[in-house]
């Protein structure tokens, strides 16, 4: 075991130091654990913090389920709220080149925002069964998406288009990532 939160750990990422950063739902916290497992507490008084990603400069952005809202968490510590009017946001994952924030919601959609926050459109949105929750972006820019409830794992291409969906057993789809030996197995 590398660390334990003594919580309900949501979301977890990655940051290019090789620290993962946990979102913790009952302790409403985030934490920074180093890879010897020291733990460090990054920001709390959250409502449900769901989701997590960081960008290359180090940004933290945190979907917070319960508040409907999207904060961000700069490198120095500062908290600011991303996005405010998103219906209970789960999933986020930031682009490769850090030009892109995608952050699944409540109503079965998908947002595509600029890491500034000055841009924003509708990116997805799903008809069927199963709400959309985590993320993970490939090499190509398709956008892989959990869908918590619908049994499967949509793959949206870099313009928002359908191009695959896959099966999983079991109903309960809530996250993705990337991993194995050259980062191209996608695990749920």
């Amino acid at each position: 075991m590398l660390a334990e939160t003594s919580g309900t750990p949501a979301g977890l990422a990655f940051d290019a130091n090789g620290d993962l950063y946990v979102a913790d739902r009952s302790l409403c916290e985030i934490f920074k654990v180093t890879p010897w497992g020291h733990i460090q507490l990054v920001a709390e008084n959250f409502g449900s913090p769901e989701g997590i990603a960081v960008g290359p400069d180090g940004s933290v952005y945190l979907a917070d389920s319960q508040a409907s809202r999207v904060y961000r968490i700069g490198p120095q510590g500062d908290r600011s709220t991303f996005a405010a009017d998103l219906y209970r946001p789960r999933g986020i994952v930031v682009s490769a080149g850090g030009r892109h924030i995608f952050v699944s919601d409540g109503k079965r959609k998908v947002w595509r925002f600029s890491t500034d926050g000055t841009s924003r459109m509708q990116f997805a949105e799903f008809a069927d069964e199963g709400l959309p929750a985590g993320m993970a972006l490939d090499e190509q820019g398709n956008l892989y998406v959990a869908r918590d409830g619908g049994g499967k794992v949509s793959v949206r291409s870099a313009a928002g288009e359908p191009v695959a969906e896959y099966a999983i057993p079991g109903r309960r789809a809530t996250a993705v990532a990337f991993g194995g030996y050259d980062l191209k197995t996608l695990f749920v």
